[in-house]
């Protein structure tokens, strides 16, 4: 066999030199990190924003905004968002984040807040049922002994109460993961996190809407999307009779009720028999 030319080999090897400093030139004149999450969806084959919203499973308004992080008008994406779009792009996610190293460089450490936590069990109190357009009588949910199911603790949040709703209905049957007719939402209080777990976009949280003085509540199960101005809880289901409730920073929805946050959905939980 003829051995291959050593001119033909330089060639390649200042062609392929010539790449890489083109593309680390690239990668270094980005300054914010929507600038950076562009570069990785191309990277990864996503020609569109709206394909690549599509393949993480998230809102297409939210993702064309992460992708002007930094900028006016844009917002930025959360650290575990940032995880998500590293494995999904097959980047680095110190420099996603801080625009510092090698793109393609592997074996980040996991951000703390993504690692690992210890598993452990406890009960969790059925405090009621999640049925979106359903409104109760205030004394329907008052039970003098609320059953229990034991599934894993959040240890997110050890000194959080956890508590557990029944799904009743579709209005989260296209959710990730879906959450189905019969299962449980295995969630923490969020009034006991006192303020620092703040909405992000893509949280799913149980959410209580009253009406009539107080004298009806309709307790569902949405994921949030955060703009500017407003915040959307928005059902995810192939059925169009279940709409999102928008609800202005002050947390007055627009068709008179109130809203308030009641838990962090955690898991969904499918009880065998």
């Amino acid at each position: 066999m003829n051995a291959a030319h050593p001119l033909l080999l330089r060639y390649v090897a200042d062609e392929v030199n010539t790449i890489r400093s083109s593309e680390f030139a690239t990668t270094s004149v980005m300054k914010t990190r929507g600038e950076r999450l562009a570069w990785a969806r191309e990277q990864a084959g996503y020609k569109s924003k709206s394909e690549a919203a599509r393949a993480l499973g998230i809102a297409v308004a939210t993702y064309n905004a992460h992708e002007r992080a930094e900028e006016p008008g844009g917002r930025d994406f959360s650290p575990e968002q940032a995880e998500a779009y590293a494995r999904k792009f097959r980047v680095a996610h110190a420099w996603l984040v801080t625009g510092k190293g090698d793109p393609k460089a592997g074996g980040d450490e996991v951000p703390p807040q993504l690692r690992p936590v210890e598993m452990s069990v406890t009960n969790y109190v059925i405090a009621g049922a999640v049925a979106a357009g359903t409104f109760r009588e205030v004394s329907e949910f008052f039970d003098e002994e609320l059953p229990k199911i034991t599934a894993a603790a959040d240890m997110r949040y050890p000194e959080a109460r956890h508590m557990a709703f029944a799904i009743e209905g579709d209005s989260m049957n296209k959710a990730r993961p879906p959450m189905l007719e019969g299962g449980y939402l295995l969630c923490v209080d969020y009034e006991d996190l006192e303020g620092r777990v703040p909405l992000r976009d893509g949280m799913k949280v149980v959410i209580e809407r009253t009406k009539d003085a107080g004298h009806l509540r309709e307790w569902s199960v949405k994921e949030v999307e955060l703009y500017e101005d407003r915040v959307e809880f928005h059902p995810r289901s192939d059925n169009p009779k279940h709409k999102p409730i928008v609800v202005r920073r002050d947390f007055q929805p627009d068709d008179g009720t109130e809203v308030k946050v009641l838990a962090l959905v955690n898991s969904v939980h499918y009880p065998t028999y």
